[in-house]
């Protein structure tokens, strides 16, 4: 999972961690939740937010949850955890760029659990 988010977020993905909410930033989207302690790191190196952040991974009152909450400041389109629902999600955004004429692209990863 790591090499594929690596590939996206510093070869694939269309992003800019000093613009985040820019409507024409490409979209990535984590259906399977709980494989956060990959996504984060990752986000981090990209600049989303500071390393330190990481710390705070999974513990009383830290900043990153062991599934992610939605944050495009830190790089998190959508809140996840309930495997199925990143690939509806992920269509919906698709078809809105279609019918808005943008460009971005959506990302979605998906888990062995929820494809069975």
């Amino acid at each position: 999972m790591v090499d594929v988010l690596v590939a996206l977020y510093f070869k694939v993905l269309s992003i800019d961690p000093q613009n985040p909410n820019d409507p024409k930033r490409d979209r990535f989207i984590l259906s399977k939740g709980h494989g956060c302690p990959a996504l984060y790191p990752v986000l981090a190196e990209r600049g989303f937010f500071k390393k330190e952040l990481l710390e705070k991974f999974a513990v009383d009152g830290g900043a990153l949850e062991q599934h992610p909450t939605r944050d495009i400041s830190r790089g998190i389109e959508v809140s996840s955890g309930s495997i199925g629902h990143g690939l509806s999600i992920g269509a919906g955004m698709a078809v809105a760029a279609k019918y808005d004429k943008e460009n971005y692209k959506v990302f979605v990863f998906l888990g062995d659990g929820e494809l069975d």
